[in-house]
């Protein structure tokens, strides 16, 4: 799977949620993989919206 074109298997990104579909996603690089996850996560959260962990 990891090797499909387009597609990226690290932490960091997490998908973004409207009414439990996938509408998009945010990806967060540059730090730790948890690290980033948490960013993403914080930004999903600032912004009000839903997704990820």
């Amino acid at each position: 799977m990891a090797n499909r074109p387009r597609l990226i298997t690290w932490e960091g990104g997490l998908p973004i949620l409207h009414d439990e579909a996938i509408v998009g996603g945010i990806g967060v690089p540059g730090a730790q993989g948890q690290e980033d996850a948490e960013c993403a996560q914080a930004a999903l959260c600032r912004l009000g919206l839903t997704g990820g962990i």
